[in-house]
């Protein structure tokens, strides 16, 4: 072989010549791909409002998709129209006349992509959804497809003072009523 530089052909060969350059590309785009797609161990559950959950299930997925993804659940339950599969984190209900996922609960480690999480305040799901009368632990908002369920809390006031409040603790996710 005949090259311009006689040491090149004795380099490793990721300090040959072009190499880096022909490869940047792939070795960033696999980077991204693997740092895009997992969700961190502390990550919250992403949930786009009346659609799913990024990166894991969506309104209208088969019950068969649920178990494929999520595995078999611990605890099942079925009452006339809806079954229910219940893992730690999270409730999947499921119309059984489609055998579709019509709704999605989850119970930790979650954020909506309106920018609400776990812990948040009522004023702040007010802000951010618009403020209707409610009547706690519920707070829907069926137009944009989402619930909150509330536990009491402690809202820290002026000067270091406290107040009862209302925190999220749950969220559920559906179809938006139209």
């Amino acid at each position: 072989m005949i090259t311009a530089d006689p040491l090149s052909a004795r380099r490793p060969l990721l300090f040959r010549s072009g190499f880096v350059k022909r490869h940047l590309c792939l070795f960033l785009g696999l980077a991204c791909l693997l740092i895009g797609c997992h969700r961190g161990k502390d990550a919250p559950f992403l949930l786009q409002e009346g659609k799913g959950w990024a990166g894991g299930l969506s309104l209208g997925d088969s019950g068969e998709e649920v178990v494929r993804r999520l595995g078999k659940p611990p605890k099942q339950q079925e009452e006339k129209a809806w079954r229910y599969y219940d893992y730690d984190f999270a409730e999947i209900m499921i119309e059984v006349k489609t055998g579709k996922v019509a709704s999605i609960l989850l119970r930790r480690n979650w954020r909506t992509a309106s920018g609400v999480a776990e812990g948040d305040f009522v004023e702040k799901i007010q802000e951010t959804y618009g403020h209707i009368p409610y009547r706690p632990p519920i707070l829907s908002y069926p137009q944009q497809g989402v619930s909150f369920v509330l536990a009491p809390g402690e809202v820290a006031g002026a000067e270091g003072s406290k107040r009862p409040g209302w925190r999220a603790i749950w969220v559920r996710i559906y179809k938006p009523e139209r």
